[in-house]
């Protein structure tokens, strides 16, 4: 792609990732505490909350999500409310029980890259920039 564009593409996310770079800089995961105070991985429970089937996220890394999910005909919930947990604290469930989030500290690498990597498209901005992907 051109490295203008490039260019503009970052700078639109770098104040995004800057806004949330408290949130961003942990790794998250989702306990589901039974009513009678047991401790599971929620991803591995089912669960309804205010009578919504549910469907937890915690990727990418830094994101923390509980979709609510209505009953629909053709057999596939359709969305029917996003809960970003990083920051809601405990959700109760309908049978009693609650969620709560737990976040471990990581390093991101964006906050020290994207400045070096704005500064690259400043050394050929009329030029082209390959762009790769990789997952980990």
């Amino acid at each position: 792609m051109p490295t203008a564009q490039f260019r503009a593409f970052c700078e639109t996310v770098w104040p995004l990732l800057m806004r949330d770079q408290e949130l961003l800089s942990y790794s998250y995961t989702c306990l589901y505490v039974s009513p009678k105070g047991e401790k599971l991985d929620a991803a591995r429970r089912v669960f309804t909350v205010r009578g919504l089937f549910t469907a937890l996220s915690v990727r990418p890394k830094g994101y923390c999500t509980l979709r609510l999910l209505s009953d629909s005909s053709s057999g596939r919930g359709e969305k029917a409310e996003i809960i970003d947990l990083r920051s809601s604290g405990k959700i109760v469930t309908d049978d009693g029980g609650y969620l709560t989030v737990r976040r471990r500290s990581m390093s991101v690498d964006w906050y020290r890259e994207m400045p070096r990597i704005l500064e690259f498209c400043d050394y050929d901005p009329a030029g082209r920039i390959e762009v790769r992907c990789y997952e980990a």
